[in-house]
C-alpha cells in the first residue's frame, strides 16, 4: 500500500464520527424510532461507531464511553423524550472536561430534568419539538444556551410518536450527516436543512434559530 493511500485510510479513521442513542422513558418498544434512527445512522458517510439505543438511564455508560472515545473522533449524542433530556445531562457532565458534543434530539420533555443552557462544549445543538398542549409537555422543551449553534425544529406530533415521525428522523440523521462530512452536504438527498430563520442570539453565547416547518 502506498503512503498516500495509508495516509488517506489514517485521515478518514480520525475523522470518524460516533453516535450515541437514548430511548425516552418506558418500555423500551414505545421508542422502537430510535432504533431505526440506529441503523440507518450506521450507513452514513463518515460515521464510525453507533452505541445504543441505550436506556434514558444509562447516562454514567454513555458519558464514560464518550471518555474513552478517540479526541479526534466527533461525537453525536441523540435522544428522544427522557433520553433528549438524558443527551443533555451527558453533554453538560463533559463540559467539566472541555470534551466537544452535538446533540440531535427529539421532543426533550419539560419533565425528566432541566440540563438548560446548553453548554459552550456544544457545537450543533439540535431539536425537533412539537407543542405543550398537543404533548402535554412530554415534549416541547425548547434549546438555547452557550451551545455553538442551538437549532430548534417544530415537528407537530403527537409525543408518543415523536421518534417514529419521518421528519423528525431525518431531522436527527441530517444532524449526524452535517457533523460526520463538515465539507458539505447534499440537500438532493435531505442531509441539508434549508429555510432558516434566526431569531436571537443566546444571552450565554451562540446562536438560537427556528427552523419553519416543511
Amino acid at each position: 500500500m502506498s503512503f498516500m493511500a495509508s495516509f488517506l485510510l489514517i485521515e478518514e479513521a480520525n475523522a470518524a464520527t460516533d453516535v450515541w442513542v437514548f430511548y425516552g422513558a418506558g418500555p423500551h418498544f414505545l421508542s422502537s424510532g430510535m432504533n431505526q434512527i440506529a441503523r440507518r445512522a450506521r450507513t452514513l458517510s463518515g460515521v464510525g461507531a453507533v452505541h445504543g439505543p441505550y436506556d434514558y438511564r444509562e447516562t454514567q455508560r454513555a458519558y464514560n464511553e464518550i471518555m474513552a472515545a478517540p479526541h479526534e473522533h466527533s461525537i453525536v449524542i441523540s435522544g428522544y423524550s427522557c433520553g433528549g433530556n438524558a443527551a443533555l445531562s451527558v453533554a453538560q457532565g463533559l463540559a467539566r472536561n472541555s470534551r466537544m458534543v452535538n446533540l440531535a434530539l427529539i421532543q426533550p420533555s419539560m419533565w425528566c430534568g432541566w440540563y438548560l443552557p446548553t453548554t459552550a462544549n456544544v457545537g450543533l445543538a439540535q431539536n425537533s419539538y412539537a407543542g405543550c398542549i398537543e404533548t402535554f409537555g412530554l415534549g416541547c422543551l425548547r434549546l438555547y444556551g452557550a451551545a455553538q449553534e442551538n437549532v430548534n425544529i417544530y415537528r407537530p406530533s403527537r409525543h408518543l410518536r415523536g421518534d417514529n415521525d419521518p421528519a423528525s428522523q431525518r431531522d436527527v440523521l441530517s444532524a449526524i450527516y452535517r457533523v460526520a462530512n463538515p465539507r458539505g452536504c447534499d440537500p438532493r438527498r435531505h442531509q441539508c436543512h434549508g429555510h432558516t430563520l434566526i431569531v436571537q442570539r443566546a444571552p450565554g453565547g451562540g446562536l438560537t434559530h427556528t427552523l419553519i416547518h416543511q
